[in-house]
């Protein structure tokens, strides 16, 4: 027989041999022991299961047990979901990580499970996502999570975590990192720019404190930036070219005690649609360069110690629907180019030391949402008549 007419003889025996033998795992009655024995012990360690869901977790099959998944090639199981607020109260075996090797979903979000992180979870080195988030987890994360390679989320946000940031979350494949609403503290780690595949970075209703790491710039494919609420503190390290960041469209740095101006390297983030850098000890002027952030439609530095006059500029930004930059130390007249905003829904200048008239022409001359309380030196529409 010819050898090539025998090689395809040879698949087609063997396709559907394959296929048969998928379906053969995933109809099988007994799942593998391991598996069978962390799934009980997780069962074991929840105390209510107001959903019933758990009730279905009976006989040896666990692939068709509710929020279990089993991969079609092993009949191992690949993924553990059970979700939904107030449904499980309880805690994690400690030996999740040595039952369910095979695991790459975690995802256990809004229920009532308390006590520490296992450390063992660091053995589930397929682990591709957890997400832990809204539930009442304690103590600090656990350091084994720095052995899971193939880890590019964590969600572990509105918890009672402790402790610091582990300089091991800097070093792997993540995309997504959402720390936000528990008690860590300590600085944010120097070698968060490694992170070079992060698109959404989240540690804000902290307790963090330190200056922001440099390497922060570095984050090339960084779309998200939240660290308000926090204890920051110095200067913020802004990208000095277009390269740098360049994705970056939501960053919110408000409410922590950040110092120093407002660099001009902020006009390099072109694809900035919000930002918000209010409540912190900002100082100097506004700069110039805010005119080159085109895309931004949300703008808040108000309670600061900014100070000189609102750059021409800023009537540049045509897409802006809110801009607050009251409670400063701004002074001198309104920019006419102001007029432009006709997409301004809010505007707040309030509490600083502005002066002049307010433009008798455009947008502004007849904008309701504004406020420009607390300038005495101001006058004009919608403020009192001018006298001179």
């Amino acid at each position: 027989m010819d050898s090539k007419l025998w090689w395809i003889l040879v698949i087609l025996i063997l396709i559907p041999e394959h296929g048969e033998s998928k379906r053969r795992i995933l109809e099988q009655e007994e799942c593998n022991p391991e598996d069978l024995k962390g799934l009980t012990s997780f069962k074991a360690g929840i105390q209510l299961d107001t959903s019933n869901r758990l009730e279905t977790w009976v006989g040896g099959n666990c692939c068709k047990w509710v929020g279990v998944s089993c991969d079609s090639s092993t009949g191992r199981v690949a993924e553990l979901i059970l979700t939904v607020r107030s449904t499980l109260s309880g805690t994690i075996p400690s030996s999740i990580g040595f039952d369910l090797p095979n695991l790459r979903i975690l995802r256990l979000y809004e229920n009532n499970l308390t006590g520490p992180i296992p450390e063992s979870i660091g053995k589930l080195s397929r682990l591709d996502e957890i997400d832990l988030h809204q539930n009442f987890f304690s103590e600090s994360i656990p350091a084994s999570i720095g052995n899971l390679l193939n880890l590019t989320s964590i969600y572990l946000y509105s918890n009672r975590l402790s402790g610091s940031i582990p300089e091991f979350l800097t070093k792997k494949n993540l995309l997504h990192l959402d720390l936000h609403e528990n008690s860590l503290t300590g600085h944010i780690p120097e070698m968060i720019g490694s992170l070079q595949k992060l698109k959404q970075l989240d540690l804000s209703n902290n307790l963090l404190s330190g200056k922001l790491p440099l390497s922060i710039t570095n984050l090339t494919l960084i779309e998200v930036l939240v660290l308000d609420n926090n204890l920051l503190e110095g200067e913020i390290p802004f990208p000095s070219r277009s390269s740098e960041m360049p994705l970056l469209s939501f960053l919110t740095l408000s409410d922590n005690h950040l110092t120093g101006s407002i660099s001009s390297n902020i006009g390099n983030l072109i694809s900035l649609r919000m930002a918000t850098l209010a409540n912190n000890r900002l100082e100097g002027s506004i700069p110039s360069t805010v005119g080159n952030l085109s895309a931004l439609t949300y703008f808040k530095l108000d309670r600061n110690s900014l100070s000189g006059q609102i750059p021409k500029s800023i009537g540049q930004i045509f897409q802006i629907l809110v801009l607050n930059i009251s409670n400063n130390l701004l002074e001198g007249p309104l920019p006419i180019e102001m007029s432009s905003l006709v997409s301004l829904q809010q505007l707040d200048l309030s509490n600083n030391n502005l002066t002049g008239e307010t433009p008798r022409h455009g947008y502004l001359s007849y904008f309701p949402k504004s406020s420009f309380s607390g300038n005495r030196g101001l006058c004009g529409k919608p403020l009192p008549p001018c006298k001179f």
